[in-house]
């Protein structure tokens, strides 16, 4: 085990500013085996408080942490995903394995799992257009738009609809 200093210093290091900033991730999360948030950060800067608000702000999130640990094959699970008050995120969960022991249970903390999101807004959006030659890439809550010449239905990994990715060719 590492002390819990050490392990804030390990989590600072790894997942902490620079790599927020490095990936455009707008959330930052750890959880250890029993759910526990023991790293929460949004757009880079620690959070200590709320945080079990941000957990019951989108109802996608315990499932996509729960298939995150699920697979078999320790590929990632990915899913839309919405925050209340806030907009569309893309989110990513995977098991955090070869890195330093997250939270206080010996049993659990092999089920960590790292949940970054990013927000499907400005520059990231910008990007994403650029590199797959979209005009005009943007979340929508209805398409009422016959010059949409794409859409994307986004619904999070319960089903819930939040929405459509369209642009134009």
């Amino acid at each position: 085990h590492l002390s819990a200093r050490a392990e804030d210093r390990w989590i600072d290091d790894n997942l902490g500013p620079d790599f927020a900033a490095t990936h455009d991730l707008a959330y930052v999360m750890v959880l250890d085996g029993s759910n526990r948030v023991v790293y929460l950060a949004r757009d880079g800067v620690r959070l200590k408080s709320d945080l079990d608000a941000i957990m019951r702000s989108s109802k996608g999130i315990q499932p996509l942490i729960a298939a995150a640990r699920a697979a078999s094959d320790g590929n990632a699970a990915a899913s839309p995903l919405a925050f209340q008050g806030d907009s569309v995120h893309l989110a990513v969960a995977a098991l955090l394995d070869g890195g330093a022991p997250v939270g206080g249970d010996d049993v659990n903390e092999s089920k960590a799992v790292l949940l970054v999101t990013r927000k499907l807004d400005g520059e990231g959006m910008r990007k994403l257009a650029g590199d797959y030659g979209l005009n005009d890439l943007r979340v929508v809550s209805k398409v009422s738009s016959a010059h949409d010449v794409g859409r994307l239905p986004l619904s999070n990994i319960v089903g819930g609809k939040l929405g459509y990715l369209v642009w134009k060719i």
